[in-house]
């Protein structure tokens, strides 16, 4: 259980196999793959990250502290949880960070494929590549989103689609290679969406009120779809549920992740707000009391 945990009555080994041990096995694979040859260009600098959670502990030390220096790095590309490829889409985050990006991933993917992809264009995120973009770095980040079994001991080995992440690597590989190879550097587009909580986080700046809500980062037309909410959280006392949309908090419209970030920030521990949710197609406004991260 522990930290973070939606299952802490269970008292179990929280094994973590797709967040995130399905990132550090197709980082590994990529590794292998790229080894093979020719050889890139430049230098490709594979990285397993810790600290993410608690706020992007490990990438934003790294980023303050360089191996390379960041104006030399041409590219991050974040694999945070690509263990569900058979039970979803692709989801390929950052794609309007750099004008390139489109083109190289869109070879990368019909190399590959067939694949069902999702593309968003935000830099920004509650995940290690949020370090680089913030200091205008060129960001991709490949995720098969969340499931039932997120952050419960229930995410293993068995539920893993071990093809389905070899799939991914090579992509990331071919993308690499291919940055790697480029005479010139990509072309940054700074600014695309806006920062997180996790990015806060990372600059110290704190996540602000506790709801306990976790997102499902599936695109939806209007609010913020959740995949659950953690046990005992203000939202599980409310009655919020996995696959509400939230699209209020108090009078404020939230029409994004970034929007109920902001309205978190305004808040402290103890705030009593209203959040309105919409549940099978209608509108549901529980009183929340607000905590604060244990």
């Amino acid at each position: 259980g522990g930290f973070g945990a939606l299952d802490p009555e269970s008292k179990a080994v929280h094994n973590g196999a797709d967040d995130n041990a399905s990132g550090v096995a197709a980082l590994i694979d990529a590794a292998r793959r790229l080894s093979k040859g020719p050889r890139p260009a430049r230098s490709v600098v594979f990285i397993a990250f810790t600290g993410e959670e608690e706020g992007l502990l490990g990438s934003a030390y790294y980023t303050a502290h360089p191996t390379i220096p960041n104006e030399k790095t041409r590219a991050m590309i974040n694999m945070d949880m690509v263990g569900r490829l058979n039970t979803g889409n692709l989801l390929v985050y950052g794609i309007e960070t750099a004008a390139e990006w489109k083109d190289i991933v869109g070879a990368g993917i019909a190399k590959e494929g067939p694949f069902k992809v999702t593309y968003r264009g935000e830099g920004y995120g509650p995940s290690d590549h949020t370090s680089f973009y913030t200091r205008d770095i060129p960001v991709l980040h490949f995720f098969t989103n969340v499931h039932s079994d997120y952050h419960r001991a229930s995410d293993d080995w068995d539920k893993i689609d071990g093809p389905g992440i070899g799939r991914v690597a090579s992509v990331v590989a071919d993308v690499a290679r291919d940055v790697a190879n480029r005479q010139m550097p990509l072309t940054v587009e700074k600014g695309v969406g806006r920062p997180t909580a996790a990015d806060s986080a990372s600059q110290n700046q704190g996540y602000g009120a506790y709801l306990g809500s976790i997102p499902d980062f599936t695109p939806v037309e209007h609010g913020v779809k959740l995949s659950g909410v953690r046990s005992g959280s203000p939202a599980d006392k409310a009655g919020i549920k996995g696959g509400d949309i939230i699209v209020k908090f108090d009078d404020d419209d939230v029409k994004d992740l970034y929007v109920l970030t902001a309205e978190l920030r305004k808040h402290k521990a103890g705030d009593v707000v209203q959040v309105t949710v919409v549940r099978d197609g209608k509108e549901i406004t529980s009183s929340v009391t607000l905590g604060t991260r244990s």
